[in-house]
């Protein structure tokens, strides 16, 4: 309970500081401030208007896990590092594929973006082609051969850390367990 009270009062703090650079015009300065306090409402609020760049805005947004807000901020713009994992998030799998292969054509041999798409295929039910996908990752790969153990029920199988990062992406996703 600490940790949580440590960083609702760090947010306070942050608003507070974002107020105050605004009011005396430090833009740079309220902008930071408003990006420690996301995903508070009135930081969110603060960003949109204060922040002229909608892929600024956009990754602050994703960062703080506000995924439909990023994806409303890019609006028509493309950034598929920024669209995949958003979509994703919401449970959106088809749309998010198409997003992560163009993250790969972007960035050919970006793991983050490999990892993505076969866990897209899994919640699409594309089980041949996530465990090609899975497997195609080489080292990466063993997080989703994990991951299937996890969800499969075995989750005595995972150890460590992995387990825990799995469990995490299987608690959050929308769709198939």
């Amino acid at each position: 309970m600490p940790d949580a009270l440590r960083r609702a009062e760090n947010r306070e703090l942050q608003l507070l500081r974002g107020r105050l650079a605004r009011a005396a015009g430090e833009v740079p300065t309220a902008l930071d401030a408003y990006r420690a306090a996301l995903p508070v409402r009135e930081a969110r609020e603060a960003l949109a208007e204060l922040e002229t760049d909608p892929y600024r805005l956009a990754a602050a947004y994703h960062g703080a896990r506000l995924h439909e807000a990023a994806l409303d901020a890019l609006g028509t713009l493309t950034a598929p590092s920024i669209e995949a994992p958003s979509l994703r998030a919401l449970g959106r799998y088809e749309e998010a594929l198409g997003a992560y292969r163009r993250w790969t054509a972007e960035v050919p041999g970006s793991e983050d973006a490999a990892l993505g798409a076969a866990w897209c295929l899994f919640y699409l039910g594309r089980d041949a082609e996530a465990a090609a996908a899975f497997s195609a990752l080489g080292s990466a790969g063993a997080v989703g051969q994990q991951a299937k153990a996890v969800i499969a029920g075995a989750a005595e199988s995972a150890e460590g850390c992995c387990g825990l990062c799995v469990a995490a992406e299987v608690e959050e996703a929308p769709g198939r367990p």
